[in-house]
């Protein structure tokens, strides 16, 4: 457990530097041009590194884990100082912390598939394994909860030279964690391996022919594309809304980020601890969580045209992080119990791999979106498209399915 505890704690710095670099580089980006193109480049580079993220895994099952893991934090540390000797010897700040950002972005191919194979692949006995997953996702949480934190810091300074330097200093300590550790063997190469692509594009296809005979799953993935677009579209105005409409509050981002994340904490939480004869967190309560996320953003609008109404934008955040998270987890788990064992695999990839696809369509919108109106009814009417979109979960056949899931 202890090599675990190494990856796991060098995995937290690098998800804490990573987070809060991210949102200071939307913050300062756009507080400096006050131009909403720089931070859809930005959230369109990161979103379609997420359809590439089976590349990485292919890398990971080929390569020595704990050797990749090493050259992709040290690459992350050669990254930082490149960008901070743009920002000295060109006097360039935006080009600086841009750069290191979208670098970081497409190393993310590899490192988000490689932290989630390593663990199993070191530890093999049940009960280790479930504490060190536990583990995994209490620094995961502490790491997300903690980079809004960071940046508050970062922006603090409002310099990207001392942000780069403290990002630096920190990824450093993520690889010194992990420096020392002895490289596990690695994979053999053999012919299921070498042709693991081709497998994985047979799976997604596979997946999405059980996903169109699979009403729960069919019905959903429309309304998915379209409450992502929506959510991600509202994301990145979030800079743009922050600093024009709240920009008496310095650290209003970092409140609206910290709300979110805390959020879903609390709805993780909340399914997790509730008891065996609650009625509210079953298959047939997910649509009402599907609805409310929308309601949440439309809130979160409303309150923003009223220029003072911070805290209910910020209480609004918590509630959208809180039906997220609980929405996600029923609507997961109804997947899971509705799909033959021996597909669930192919199915969830399928699925996550359809959702993401409207990720960097809403990076791309968001800048022209920008400016048709203010953004606070942009936000608004984009609350009211999710909540028309959840609809058809509602119809009598979605809810019947639903329920028999529950009665299994």
């Amino acid at each position: 457990m202890k090599r675990i505890k190494q990856i796991i704690f060098s995995d937290f710095f690098d998800t804490l530097t990573n987070g809060a670099l991210v949102l200071f580089a939307y913050w300062y980006i756009y507080d400096v041009t006050h131009n909403q193109n720089y931070i859809s480049l930005l959230g369109l580079i990161s979103m379609l590194a997420t359809l590439f993220t089976f590349i990485g895994g292919y890398f990971s099952d080929r390569m020595n884990r704990i050797a990749l893991l090493k050259i992709v934090v040290l690459i992350r540390i050669l990254n930082t100082s490149f960008g901070l000797v743009i920002y000295l010897l060109m006097n360039n700040p935006i080009l600086g912390v841009m750069m290191t950002v979208v670098i970081n972005s497409v190393l993310n191919i590899v490192y988000s598939p490689l932290t989630e194979s390593i663990v199993p692949s070191i530890v093999h006995d049940r009960d280790d394994l479930v504490t060190a997953n536990s583990w995994v996702s209490i620094t995961n949480q502490l790491a997300s909860v903690l980079s809004a934190g960071l940046s508050a810091i970062f922006i603090f300074f409002g310099n990207v030279g001392a942000g780069l330097v403290l990002s630096l200093i920190l990824y450093s300590v993520s690889y010194f964690l992990i420096g020392r550790l002895n490289s596990t063997q690695a994979p053999e190469a053999n012919h299921e391996a070498s042709s693991s692509l081709s497998i994985q594009t047979s799976n997604f296809f596979e997946g999405i022919k059980i996903i169109r005979s699979n009403t729960l799953i069919a019905v959903i993935v429309p309304i998915a594309l379209v409450t992502n677009f929506c959510f991600w579209t509202v994301w990145l105005l979030m800079p743009k809304l922050s600093i024009d409409i709240f920009s008496e509050f310095k650290y209003m981002y970092n409140a609206v980020d910290l709300a979110f994340t805390v959020g879903s904490i609390l709805g993780a939480f909340l399914v997790n601890a509730k008891h065996s004869d609650t009625k509210i967190f079953t298959a047939k309560s997910f649509p009402y969580f599907l609805f409310l996320q929308g309601f949440m953003i439309l809130l979160i609008g409303f309150f923003s045209l009223l220029q003072r109404g911070i805290f209910g934008v910020v209480l609004a955040w918590l509630g959208y992080g809180i039906c997220n998270a609980t929405g996600s987890i029923l609507y997961f788990s109804t997947v899971q119990l509705s799909v033959p064992n021996q597909h669930i695999g192919m199915v969830i990839g399928a699925i996550l791999t359809i959702f993401s696809v409207a990720n960097p369509i809403a990076a791309i919108a968001s800048a022209p979106l920008s400016h048709l109106t203010a953004t606070p009814s942009i936000v608004l009417c984009l609350g009211l498209v999710m909540m028309i979109a959840a609809i058809p979960v509602f119809s009598k056949k979605v809810i019947s399915d639903l329920i028999k899931v529950d009665a299994d």
